[in-house]
């Protein structure tokens, strides 16, 4: 019973850290935070971040960065992602090999409350008709709870660009 509150805990906080909004920043990055994500004992947030092809090709840098409660960095990597591929990081205390990566941040266990944020470099280009824009539209970001030991999806928040409303 105690198992499935908490479950349901971490689903409507992901549900509600899903409304988060990308930002593009004025060096040509696009941000996505998801706010303060909490990880129970045996668990691993995952960060994935998939690049559409639907453009052609298209290589662009991502920074995976994660703060802890005091707004404190104690992590961050950057990684290439090619258009029609992913990248993923895995953080929490012990994670391999049950969870799998492209990156791994261990985090201690004494620190229980992330907040993880994705930014994407893309390549300034020209403005004016038939420039490229932001390549907003071909990015899904997606925040992962598994559990450490199964490797088993506890929980998902989809990309921050949807906004969900309940009425």
């Amino acid at each position: 019973m105690t198992n499935k509150i908490l479950l349901l805990a971490g689903a409507l906080a992901l549900a509600a850290a899903s409304v988060a909004s990308a930002q593009v920043d004025p060096g040509d990055k696009i941000e996505y935070e998801w706010g303060a994500v909490h990880a129970a004992s045996g668990q691993a947030i995952v960060l994935n971040l998939a690049l559409s092809a639907d453009d052609g090709p298209l290589t662009l840098a991502v920074e995976f960065e994660l703060h802890d409660s005091n707004g404190n960095t104690v992590y961050r990597n950057t990684a290439m992602v090619s258009a029609g591929h992913s990248v993923s990081l895995a953080i929490g205390p012990t994670i391999r090999p049950n969870v799998s990566a492209d990156l791994y941040a261990i985090v201690g266990p004494t620190i229980r409350t992330l907040s993880p944020c994705l930014k994407v470099a893309y390549p300034p280009g020209p403005t004016g008709p038939g420039a490229m824009p932001p390549p907003e539209r071909l990015l899904t970001p997606t925040l992962e709870v598994m559990d450490a030991i199964s490797g088993r999806v506890l929980t998902v928040a989809t990309n921050p660009h949807i906004l969900v409303g309940v009425n």
